[in-house]
């Protein structure tokens, strides 16, 4: 999440009401995304498609509002978008990692 809001200032500048908004509800469905990555590749050794697919219309689906003219919905499209996207890679990249540390 503090990735996602250091990449969304670097490129945007300031962050307002409705990018916190943004931040917190993409940290919550990251953390979802992770809490079931966790749980489907300690059981299969794989990530659940189910969660790649919805991670990523998610973020897809809050990319289009970000191409929105109103401006708190392209703040709120742009931050969601972007910290699930980059929520979603670490978590492809770490689950796997992590469940095999912890289990042997």
């Amino acid at each position: 999440v503090l990735l996602s809001a250091l990449f969304y200032a670097s490129f945007f500048g300031q962050m307002g009401i409705f990018q916190l908004v943004g931040l917190f509800l993409g940290g919550c469905l990251v953390l979802d995304y992770a809490v079931f990555s966790w749980s489907g590749y300690s059981e299969n050794q794989q990530i659940p498609f189910s969660v790649s697919v919805s991670a990523l219309t998610t973020g897809a689906s809050f990319l289009v509002l970000s191409f929105s003219q109103i401006v708190a919905i392209h703040a709120l499209g742009t931050m969601v978008a972007s910290v699930t996207f980059i929520g979603f890679i670490i978590v492809y990249g770490f689950v796997p990692v992590m469940v095999r540390r912890v289990e042997s």
